[in-house]
């Protein structure tokens, strides 16, 4: 059990976040205090502050989904030329950003696409089968 020092209230420590920094591995506040908090400091951003902020969340918690790191996703960013991997377009002004593509059964990453053809792999349920088919349906009808 543990004191929160927002609201007072004695609760389990499976009420606060953890953080290794602290002794008891617990922060200070409880998970409810915190999530108002966090709430109360996006309020006060201006939009275009709260839209980087949102992205880069966005953008690790993607990157933690697939069991990599961030310096892994910038090597990576890097190695494709900050390019999708599929088409090689480039990114505008970082206004988007590249999806990580992995595979769903093995969770393995395969590289980092933009989000049209993210979309386009979800909606052919990432098979080479489909993909085969597609591109084939594509042969006969430009003739």
């Amino acid at each position: 059990m543990k004191k929160c020092s927002g609201c007072g209230i004695t609760l389990p420590l499976t009420e606060f976040h953890r953080d290794l920094a602290r002794r008891d591995q617990r922060q200070r506040t409880c998970k409810a205090c915190a999530r108002k908090a966090l709430v109360e400091r996006r309020a006060k951003m201006d939009p275009a502050t709260r839209l980087t902020y949102d992205r880069r969340a966005n953008l690790s918690r993607s990157i933690r989904k697939v069991g990599m790191t961030e310096a892994a996703y910038s090597m990576m960013l890097k190695s494709q030329g900050g390019r999708c991997a599929v088409s090689g377009c480039a990114m505008a002004n970082g206004t988007t950003r590249l999806r990580i593509d992995h595979d769903h059964e093995t969770g393995k990453v395969r590289g980092l696409i933009c989000n049209s053809h993210n979309l386009g792999l979800g909606k052919i349920g990432d098979t080479l089968a489909a993909a085969v088919a597609l591109v084939k349906y594509l042969k006969n009808s430009c003739k």
